[in-house]
């Protein structure tokens, strides 16, 4: 019987020494992957600045870097995979690789509604990023069908007053005003004017009665480039002329008269 015993306690023994063991190799296995994933962000981080500084090459190779290592530990369909597929998708389009930039937006948007489903505001980003993909390739109907796809989710999600739904608003009129849907770009014009008068009023009451007045006389315009050398304007007013809205108003306008109605 004493011997049973011991033979069992030596049995318990040697699965408590396994078990111990096979915790060890996990704590380790998991210590690692965090410092992986840490490497990653910092990567994520670095890249960020290489964008800023205009350095595309280097941040190119800092977010494929990082890709690499959430694959590898987080695998290719999590949520990180996606953010960083789409930080490196808006870096492709802003030089102009857009077969590149709309691969992984699509991959992006994929996981998205795979984990998030396709109602949620982060799935309306990619399908608004890959909308504006679209419209600098002139694909104006992919586009328009986009950015309607994401104002019904933003809408139905965020607030009224929302700048992300003024922004969709006056990227889907850019879209209209080309196709020749005026009364509805209008519309949505004097919707985006409005949301960014209201949100601007609390600090700074002059341009937002600017925007506020700019709104009600869209009203009794009859074409787009009034609308937009009055909007012009005012931002240059408010921002300066070296912003970056004044140049995306412009390069809308531009494209407006280039392309409307064609």
């Amino acid at each position: 019987m004493n011997k049973w015993l011991k033979s069992l306690s030596f049995i318990f023994y040697i699965a408590f020494v396994v078990s111990l063991a096979v915790d060890n190799a996990f704590c380790q296995t998991s210590v690692f992957a965090n410092t992986k994933l840490e490497n990653a962000y910092a990567l994520d981080k670095l890249a960020i600045e290489n964008v800023n500084q205009g350095k595309f090459g280097q941040a190119e190779s800092l977010y494929l870097q990082s890709l690499s290592i959430k694959e590898d530990v987080l695998g290719k369909e999590s949520l990180d995979v996606a953010y960083t597929a789409n930080d490196l998708a808006i870096l492709y389009m802003d030089n102009h690789k857009y077969q590149q930039a709309a691969d992984l937006y699509k991959r992006s948007l994929h996981i998205k509604a795979k984990i998030l489903g396709e109602k949620h505001p982060e799935y309306a980003n990619s399908l608004a990023n890959l909308a504006q993909l679209y419209f600098n390739q002139n694909n104006f109907s992919e586009a328009a069908s986009l950015f309607e796809q994401s104002m019904a989710i933003r809408e139905s999600t965020l607030s009224p007053l929302s700048p992300i739904i003024s922004q969709n608003a006056n990227n889907l009129a850019n879209v209209y005003f080309i196709l020749g849907k005026d009364k509805e770009a209008f519309a949505l014009m004097k919707k985006s004017l409005s949301i960014t008068a209201k949100n601007l009023a609390p600090t700074n009451i002059f341009v937002s009665t600017k925007l506020s007045k700019l709104a009600l006389d869209s009203d009794h315009f009859s074409n787009p480039e009034l609308l937009y050398e009055r909007l012009i304007a005012i931002e240059e007013d408010f921002l300066g002329s070296n912003h970056p809205a004044i140049e995306a108003s412009l390069n809308s306008l531009s494209k407006i008269k280039k392309y409307r109605h064609k």
